[in-house]
């Protein structure tokens, strides 16, 4: 498919600000001198090839000439196997063409795969690396891991040289590799399961941790059931002689309680019997008290006539003793002071008989001082006279006050005694002392005989006791075979039920936790079938990935050996393509070349005769042997895909005599197709199908 580029429209690209170019088919020698805008013309027709307007990269900004704010618009008039299409691609608007027989493609995938389709190269890399050729990179790129144009280049004489439709052999060991890898992939950040193969040995790994942990919760569940088991047998038969050591306690209990039953009854039944007893005394001295009738209302009175009573001894003996008072008050002298009176006569006799016998006055003046005295004694006598007389007037009244009192109270304590129908208080007194003391016993009696008898009196418990008592003795004769008479023996067998209820009480406990356990396994025997099911599956799995991944490996290794065949093929046909054209650019001197794998060139001597490596050549001889090599892959690679061929001034260290050599074969290369040739020499003109000339941009 032959693609001729008609002509060039470019809009704010760059340096250019606007440009139109027309070319045709054949040679065509774009001229113009330096900072004419040729490096740029090629770089907008790469741009409008492979660039994409939606892109906002570094390298689309860069592409806006300067002082300008739109972006480039860039159109391209093409011819395809003799068709007129138009390719448009306005960088401003984002907006993408192309025209082709009356129909429009607007989408850029579409675009980019029509270019792909027609062009050739589907990359701008491939078509730089073979039908571009510019000062900078007029070698042909190395096949390396590196250089990505190395890698089209390699991939596509692969393709070339097989004839797969897949692909060339590089491009099916990289398939090949990447599925080698995918296989096996490890998990990572943005693959947590990773290739099929380690997914799937993950999942057995993960089957086997639950199948592991099910087997253990089977072995526990086992245990679980086991112990369960031995725990319901030992339970059954300690509780079947639990129940033979409680039946034979209880009996024997029973008993003791029955005996004790019985001596308490016939306690209760003595002490009715003792209450109906004291009831037969209670009622002789109900008979009794019937000889102290209404007596029981006379409590206050009896307490106020014995008040009275002693309040008249009381009275009886004050009067008494006033009485008395009086009469020794009438009888007695009154009372004077017979100190004073013989100390006044011992003083008056003692001065007479001093007087007398001393024959002095002096002894009669002392004695004159008896007469105070005498006058006080005198004095004495008459003021004891005059408070007798008071006291016996006082003794007087007192006693006709108590008189009085007396005959009050003796008036009430006949009232008093016509109450008890007695005659004398004293008789009085003593009926309701004996009355008080009759009732005391009464009452004491009537307590005594309700402690003995209780709430349901004497004739019901003494009935209901002796029936009682009857009971339990036949209670007691039946029981009476169980009596443990040996001490030892009944605590021997109170130590055996205590010690198997408490093993009851740890295995019962124990049947808890074991039940517990059990229901906290969370056991399904389906599920460890499902499981281990599953697991089978996953081994198929694992095993035909692992068998899938060690046939990629063969095939891969068996491809690379293919491919170290395919490059050598791949040399032979460079070689084969190259020798006519470098024999024909160097007049003869070099007519054999040698390319290795990687595409390193060399050279034959045809004068020394020795091979001699590309870069031991002259710059000129080696633009020569790049030059006839870019023809030669434009050949192979590119096959029927002829898109323009672009030479951006490859003659710049050549002679006269090299150029029109060179000159010579790009015109016969020419044939058929397109080929753009960027020169600042007019003598490259001559050789032009058409010339386009091009202005310094100022």
């Amino acid at each position: 498919m032959t693609v001729i580029l008609k002509k060039i429209e470019v809009r704010r690209f760059k340096g250019l600000a606007e440009l139109d170019l027309e070319l045709g088919p054949g040679l065509n020698v774009a001229r113009g001198p330096n900072e004419s805008g040729k490096s740029t013309i090629i770089e907008a027709i790469l741009a409008a090839f492979y660039s994409s307007p939606t892109s906002r990269s570094q390298a689309s900004i860069e592409m806006i000439s300067w002082g300008q704010e739109q972006a480039p618009f860039l159109a391209l008039d093409l011819e395809v196997d003799g068709k007129p299409a138009r390719l448009e691609k306005d960088f401003s608007k984002r907006d993408v063409a192309i025209f082709e027989d009356g129909q429009t493609i607007k989408t850029a995938k579409a675009v980019k795969e029509w270019t792909a389709h027609n062009l050739g190269p589907a990359t701008r890399e491939l078509f730089v690396a073979t039908a571009c050729l510019t000062e900078e990179s007029f070698a042909i790129p190395r096949i390396t891991g590196q250089d990505p144009r190395g890698r089209e280049i390699m991939d596509r004489l692969q393709a070339t040289l097989t004839g797969a439709p897949g692909g060339s052999p590089a491009q099916v060991i990289k398939r090949l590799r990447e599925r080698h890898r995918a296989i096996g992939k490890k998990p990572g950040v943005n693959d947590r399961q990773g290739g099929p193969l380690t997914a799937a040995r993950n999942e057995i790994g993960e089957a086997d941790r639950k199948i592991q942990a099910l087997r253990l919760n089977l072995e526990e569940y086992e245990k679980a059931e086991d112990r369960l088991t031995g725990v319901a047998e030992r339970l059954s038969a300690l509780e079947t002689r639990m129940g033979d050591l409680d039946s034979a306690l209880q009996n024997h209990l029973a008993l003791i309680e029955s005996e004790d039953r019985i001596t308490e009854i016939k306690a209760a039944l003595d002490r009715l019997l003792k209450a109906e007893a004291l009831a037969g005394e209670l009622k002789q001295m109900e008979e009794e008290m019937k000889a102290f009738p209404g007596f029981d209302d006379l409590g206050p009175a009896a307490k106020r006539l014995a008040e009275i009573v002693a309040l008249l001894d009381e009275m009886d003996k004050h009067i008494s003793s006033l009485e008395y008072e009086k009469i020794q008050a009438a009888i007695k002298p009154p009372a004077y002071n017979p100190i004073l009176a013989a100390a006044a006569l011992i003083l008056l006799a003692s001065g007479t008989v001093a007087a007398l016998s001393l024959k002095s006055a002096w002894p009669l003046l002392a004695a004159g001082a008896a007469l105070p005295l005498a006058g006080l004694a005198a004095y004495f006598k008459f003021s004891s006279s005059s408070r007798e007389s008071k006291r016996l007037a006082a003794i007087a009244q007192e006693m006709e006050s108590l008189v009085s009192r007396r005959d009050e109270m003796e008036r009430e304590q006949r009232s008093i005694e016509e109450r008890f129908g007695k005659r004398g208080a004293r008789e009085c007194l003593e009926s309701w002392s004996t009355f008080h003391e009759m009732r005391r016993r009464m009452d004491s009696l009537i307590e005594r005989i309700s402690d003995l008898a209780g709430p349901d009196g004497l004739n019901k418990g003494i009935t209901d006791l002796s029936l009682a008592v009857r009971t339990e003795m036949e209670r007691a004769k039946s029981l009476e075979p169980y009596r443990v008479k040996d001490p030892s023996r009944l605590a021997a067998l109170e130590r055996e039920a205590r010690e198997a209820r408490e093993e009851i009480g740890r295995l019962r406990e124990d049947r808890v936790r074991t039940e517990a356990r059990k229901t906290s396994l969370d056991f399904d025997p389906e599920e460890l079938i499902e499981l281990e099911e599953g697991r089978a599956e996953l081994s198929r799995r694992v095993e035909y990935w692992e068998r899938t991944e060690r046939v990629h490996a063969k095939a891969l290794a068996m491809m690379e050996e293919s491919v170290e065949a395919v490059l050598a093929r791949a040399g032979e046909l460079i070689e084969k393509e190259m020798n006519p054209l470098m024999a024909a650019v160097t007049s003869g001197r070099y007519e054999k070349v040698r390319a290795g794998h990687d595409l390193a060139l060399s050279v034959l001597d045809g004068k020394s005769g020795r091979w001699v490596d590309e870069r031991f050549l002259s710059l000129a001889t080696r633009e020569q042997l790049h030059l006839a090599a870019r023809l030669s892959l434009v050949n192979l690679i590119l096959g029927k895909a002829r898109p323009p061929v672009i030479l951006d001034d490859p003659f710049a260290h050549y002679d006269d005599e090299r150029a029109k050599k060179a000159l010579a074969v790009i015109k016969e290369f020419a044939r058929g197709r397109q080929v753009i040739l960027f020169t600042p020499s007019r003598r490259r003109e001559v050789a032009a199908d058409l010339v386009a000339r091009l202005e310094r941009i100022e």
